[in-house]
């Protein structure tokens, strides 16, 4: 097929050549998609995918333009790019099983190979036997399926009834999909696994690798009807609502940059799942906008702090602070990258996570509270690191402080005032 063909050739190109083919195969699967869902050749091109591969050659265009020149760290980015492409377009199941659990082979090498520290070991066995050990029951799942006719997309709507006997099935057909977004409680091995791997694989892992995840949990969730989902569907709201604030407190409370932004991410996620058990059509459509978004800002942060680090000799905020403000340009670049995080408009995420929102209100009104700290806590986050990167330095002056004090208690205030104004609104509608 054109796709796999256009797939393989990354291997034996320059990063330059590599960027322009990533541009054609865009363009190609652009035009595909404007005659509707494609169905044909196991392959399977909806809305979903198409977002999906977007996002995922426009990350590897800008990780060919970032890295440094070496042949087999080349090899494994493209073999990254390459199975995680064929991943979102597959139909058959099976194919689709192999290629989810070879998506992190690329990953694993990288961090082995070039990581830093010795404990990049521990952090790839962490990696490896949460995904393996959780896969198992998919594994299953999937042959049983097999052994009934169906593929990816197509199911008997009279498959599962809608007892209660299934609700088991449910749970385990999601575990391994929990744990490589990864869901709270499942998430140990992804602060080891960026802090170990090199800038390349952080990018990719938080870009990329985390909505294979997603992507696979919103493909089961089709085979399933909402009575069998109704079992499960508020045990994982609960678990992804207060893993999104017990992840951002985490991050803030952590000194180290990298461990920070990545229990940020683990926070988004979580959220995104959240979001997702509202069961709505426009969860969906708004989980798109923050997957692109986030796929976007999150290697970019790792990016940022990456060339702190290697400027600083340190991950540690108090050693690096003030740093950014050397460079005005780079500091001009991470108040972008930061404003990104915290969903400002008119950023994509913002769009997205305000019809989250509704979503969530939708379904779960009670939950509110909870949400308004969330986005509390993560815009004190984002604004919490910009400052420290940024504006701090020793005998900072006090008018600096005081103005830097005043616009942070200001947006903070500003999320409360969004809330109640989303009250008054829906009030006011109802």
């Amino acid at each position: 097929m054109i796709y796999f063909f256009l797939i393989s050739i990354f291997f034996f190109f320059s990063n330059e050549e590599k960027v322009m083919l990533c541009v054609v195969f865009l363009f190609y699967v652009f035009f595909l998609s404007m005659n509707g869902d494609v169905h044909g050749g196991g392959m399977l091109l909806d809305d979903l995918s198409f977002s999906m591969v977007f996002l995922t050659l426009i990350l590897m265009m800008i990780v060919f333009m970032s890295v440094e020149s070496g042949k087999k760290k080349h090899f494994f980015l493209s073999l990254s790019m390459s199975i995680v492409v064929m991943y979102f377009l597959v139909k058959n199941i099976f194919s689709f099983f192999i290629l989810f659990e070879f998506s992190l082979l690329p990953i694993f090498f990288l961090i082995s190979f070039w990581g830093i520290q010795p404990e990049r070991l521990m952090a790839v066995k962490f990696m490896m036997v949460y995904t393996l050990v959780a896969s198992s029951p998919l594994l299953f799942f999937f042959i049983f399926l097999s052994s009934k006719g169906s593929n990816l997309m197509y199911l008997n709507e009279n498959f599962f009834d809608s007892s209660s006997k299934w609700g088991y099935l449910v749970f385990l057909s999601l575990l391994a999909f929990w744990v490589k977004i990864p869901l709270f409680f499942f998430h140990s091995w992804l602060p080891k696994a960026h802090v170990e791997a090199s800038l390349e694989g952080s990018m990719i892992l938080a870009g990329v690798m985390l909505k294979v995840g997603m992507y696979g949990m919103i493909r089961v969730l089709s085979f399933f009807s909402y009575s069998m989902l109704k079992q499960v569907i508020a045990l994982f709201f609960c678990i992804g609502l207060i893993g999104s604030l017990v992840s951002v407190m985490v991050a803030i409370s952590s000194d180290d940059m990298k461990m920070s932004v990545a229990f940020s991410s683990i926070s988004h996620m979580n959220f995104c799942v959240a979001s997702l058990a509202s069961m709505k059509i426009s969860s969906i459509e708004s989980w798109i906008m923050v997957m692109i978004s986030h796929g976007l800002s999150s290697p970019m942060m790792f990016f940022l702090v990456t060339k702190i680090y290697k400027c600083s000799g340190s991950r540690k905020m108090l050693i690096s602070k003030g740093l950014v403000s050397k460079f005005p340009f780079f500091q001009f670049i991470s108040f972008i990258i930061w404003g990104m995080n915290v969903s400002v408009p008119p950023s994509l995420s913002f769009l997205g996570e305000v019809s989250m929102i509704f979503s969530i209100y939708s379904t779960y009104s009670w939950s509110m509270m909870v949400v308004l700290f969330y986005f509390v806590f993560s815009s004190f986050f984002s604004m919490f690191n910009y400052g420290i990167q940024s504006h701090s330095s020793v005998g900072m002056p006090w008018k600096k402080s005081i103005s830097l004090m005043a616009f942070s208690i200001s947006v903070i205030f500003s999320g409360f005032f969004f809330f109640f104004f989303f009250f008054f609104f829906v009030f006011i509608c109802s």
